[in-house]
C-alpha cells in the first residue's frame, strides 16, 4: 500500500505523528492448492475436493482506494522513569474479506438453498482507538510494553457459524448448501443473531515484559527472555446461536457430535467467544565464536492460548492450543546464518493438533 508519513516534536517530550494511505490493497493468501493454504475456498483456481458441488463466488464489494490514516501523539514522561506514552486513532480498511453469502430460494431445483452463492465483503471505514505505554520497571533492567485498544463496530466478530456451507460440505452428509431449518429469516441476508458484519466493539489488552543480559547460568554471552500476553473482550456477543455448530444437525446427533469434536477451529468458521486471552514465553541465547567463527543462537518459545476463541483477524486464538517450538540459528559473521527449527502442537484442541513441522532457513546477506 502506498503511504506518505510526517513526523514534528511539538516540545522535547512531545511529538505527534501521522500517515495516509492513498491506495488500498487486499491480503493475499496462500495460494489455493497448496501445501500450507488454509482457505482453498478463496482465490483463483477454486475447486471443491468434495464430491457435491460447492458454492460459486460471485465477486467481491471492495472498499475505495483512498481514506485510511492513522494519527499519534507521544509524550515522554520525565518524572516515570522517561516512559512512552502514548495516544492513537486508526481509521483503516479490512484487508481480509468478511464472506456474504446470498441466499436464493427461487432459483433453479427443487432443494431450497442448492444455488447459493456468495462474495467477499471488505469493510471501510474501520475506526480503532488506543493507549500505550512503554518503559522500565524501575532499575531492574525489565522493560515492557503495554497496549489497550478498542475497535468500534468490527468487522469480524460474527458467532452464527452459518459459513461453513459455502464449501459444500453439508453435501456431503446429504443436505444442501443452506436448508431453511438451518437458516432463520431465510432468505433474508444477515437475518440471523451475531451473523452481522461490524456488529460488536472489540477490546484488547496486549503487553509484555523483556529481560535481557550478558552471561548467565547457562555460559552464555548475551540471554534474553520475553513474556507476552493478549486479553480480549468481545461487547454485545449472544450465546447460543440457532446456528451453532453443535446444534445444527438436529436430530443428526452424530453429525452434532462430529461438529463438537473440534468446535469452531475448521478453517472455513472459527467459534467466536466474548472472552479470550493467552501468553507467550521465550528464552533465547547467544554464544560467540562457539566453533569455526559461527555465533549459536538457540531460542525456544511456549505458546498456550488459555481461554476461548477469537476470529482469524483478531488473533486465532483457540481454546487450550498450544505450540512448542526450538530452534538454533548458525551465523557466520552476519554474512550467512542457518535456522533449523521444530514446531510441535501437541494436543488434540486446533486446527494444528498433534502435528510436526520441522524447518531449515539459510539466508545470505550482502
Amino acid at each position: 500500500q502506498e503511504m506518505v508519513y510526517f513526523n514534528y516534536e511539538i516540545t522535547d517530550n512531545t511529538a505527534v505523528e501521522a500517515y495516509y494511505v492513498w491506495n488500498w490493497r487486499r491480503s493475499q493468501f496462500i495460494p489455493v492448492g497448496t501445501l500450507f493454504s488454509p482457505f482453498d475456498f478463496l482465490g483463483q483456481g477454486f475447486n471443491p475436493d468434495l464430491s457435491v458441488p460447492g458454492v460459486e463466488k460471485r465477486g467481491s464489494d471492495k472498499p475505495k482506494r483512498g481514506g485510511q490514516w492513522g494519527i499519534a501523539l507521544h509524550h515522554i514522561l520525565e518524572d516515570l522513569n522517561y516512559m512512552d506514552l502514548g495516544i492513537y486513532w486508526v481509521r483503516s480498511h479490512a484487508q481480509q474479506p468478511y464472506l456474504q453469502a446470498n441466499y436464493d430460494p427461487t432459483g433453479p431445483g427443487t432443494i431450497p438453498g442448492l444455488f447459493t452463492t456468495y462474495h467477499e465483503v471488505f469493510s471501510e471505514d474501520q475506526d480503532t482507538y488506543a493507549i500505550s505505554l512503554n518503559g522500565e520497571v524501575g532499575q531492574t533492567g525489565i522493560s515492557f510494553q503495554t497496549e489497550i485498544s478498542m475497535r468500534e463496530d468490527f468487522w469480524d466478530t460474527r458467532e452464527c457459524q452459518n459459513f461453513f456451507g459455502l464449501a459444500g460440505i453439508l453435501g456431503a452428509i446429504g443436505a444442501a448448501p443452506f436448508p431453511t431449518s438451518w437458516t432463520p429469516n431465510y432468505p433474508d441476508t444477515g437475518g440471523v443473531p451475531g451473523c452481522e458484519n461490524e456488529a460488536n466493539d472489540v477490546y484488547t489488552w496486549l503487553g509484555n515484559l523483556t529481560y535481557s543480559v550478558g552471561g548467565g547460568p547457562f555460559g552464555a554471552d548475551k540471554q534474553s527472555y520475553l513474556l507476552d500476553w493478549q486479553f480480549q473482550w468481545v461487547d454485545g456477543q449472544d450465546r447460543g446461536d440457532p446456528t451453532d455448530k453443535v446444534t445444527v444437525a438436529g436430530p443428526n446427533t452424530a453429525v452434532a457430535h462430529g461438529f463438537e469434536a473440534s468446535p469452531g477451529v475448521d478453517q472455513l468458521d472459527r467459534l467466536v467467544t466474548d472472552f479470550a486471552w493467552g501468553y507467550t514465553i521465550v528464552a533465547a541465547y547467544e554464544y560467540n565464536n562457539l566453533f569455526w567463527n559461527l555465533n549459536v543462537k538457540p531460542t525456544f518459545v511456549w505458546v498456550h492460548n488459555v481461554e476461548g476463541y477469537e476470529t482469524f483477524n483478531t488473533g486465532a486464538l483457540v481454546e487450550n492450543q498450544r505450540t512448542v517450538r526450538a530452534s538454533v540459528t548458525f551465523d557466520y559473521q552476519s554474512k550467512m546464518s542457518l535456522e533449523i527449527a521444530h514446531t510441535w502442537w501437541p494436543g488434540k484442541e486446533g486446527t494444528w493438533s498433534d502435528r510436526d513441522n520441522v524447518s531449515a532457513t539459510f539466508k545470505y546477506s550482502f
